[in-house]
């Protein structure tokens, strides 16, 4: 039986990265943090995510966003994942980090309270954040390229 495994990831690109890497080493439960009541199974939805991702692009480009990949987090969203977590039996969690914001920290500690282990994929974030998640009791940190020297390393 393959490991089941909750993905947290900001972006389309990481989402597909590591769906296509590691489909057949682990049983994938994927969410997008910005889209967590959209259901990736359907592809009608997974396709009208895909659109909003190519606007949230073009507004970049245009100047019109300052950051395309920050996300606002509520605590009703932090808590429908920590639910998430708690309902299913998942051997690991992994999280991709875009910034290190207040709210993935928040989203971090409260993932830590599941006893489930967690990876940290992330860009690039303040040393700040990097000193608090390692008091956490993360299981392992990395950044978002060493996605594909892994495999199942982790």
């Amino acid at each position: 039986m393959k490991p089941k495994i909750l993905l947290l990831s900001n972006s389309m690109l990481f989402h597909f990265s590591f769906c296509s890497l590691y489909k057949n080493e682990f049983e994938v439960t994927p969410y997008l943090l910005r889209y967590l009541n959209k259901n990736l199974e359907s592809q009608a939805e997974h396709f009208h995510i895909q659109i909003q991702e190519q606007k949230r692009r073009k507004l970049y480009k245009k100047g019109v966003l300052s950051d395309p990949n920050r996300i606002i987090l509520t605590n009703k969203s932090i808590q429908q994942v920590v639910e998430q977590c708690k309902n299913n039996e998942y051997t690991k969690i992994i999280v991709e980090i875009s910034s290190g914001s207040k709210e993935e920290l928040i989203l971090l500690k409260e993932l830590n309270h599941t006893k489930i282990p967690v990876s940290i994929f992330t860009h690039s974030t303040n040393d700040k954040f990097l000193s608090e998640a390692k008091d956490l009791n993360v299981n392992s940190l990395f950044h978002l390229t060493d996605l594909f020297n892994l495999k199942t390393r982790f």
